[in-house]
């Protein structure tokens, strides 16, 4: 019996369902090319926070090429670009109930922004800590 290579988790998700039972491939993929290579870690981590959060979260960026995250000035190295992170609309008052929830599940990088804030999985706690910054 022959063994093909195994199929790159992008490619595998567009022949099965979308493995978020909250968000949909179509919330999550580039808006320059379509592709939506998210970490199924991250997908465990980002699922758990919606949980727990108990309500709808406005994804406005998830998985970036490399050409889309130059576009919207994204950093070099930006989570985004291996599908460790999200960004959420949020108000102030939503980002102050958001925060919380995303630290008790996994989310170990917390970016503030006045419209949105940044969670992602690809940060070193410091200190057992998320590490956390501002736009």
């Amino acid at each position: 019996m022959t063994r093909s290579a195994p199929i790159p988790f992008h490619e595998n998700i567009k022949m099965q369902s979308f493995p978020s039972e909250y968000f949909s491939r179509a919330e999550l993929a580039c808006p320059c090319c379509g592709k939506c290579d998210m970490d199924p870690g991250f997908i465990v981590a980002l699922d758990a926070v919606r949980k727990a959060y108990g309500k709808p979260m406005v994804i406005t960026s998830g998985y970036r090429c490399f050409s889309h995250n130059a576009s919207v000035g994204g950093v070099k190295g930006s989570a985004h670009l291996v599908g460790k992170a999200v960004d959420v609309r949020t108000t102030a008052e939503e980002a102050g109930k958001l925060i919380p929830v995303a630290k008790l599940h996994g989310i170990t990088g917390i970016g503030h922004g006045h419209t949105f804030t940044h969670i992602d999985t690809s940060h070193a706690p410091a200190h057992g800590q998320p590490v956390e910054w501002h736009y």
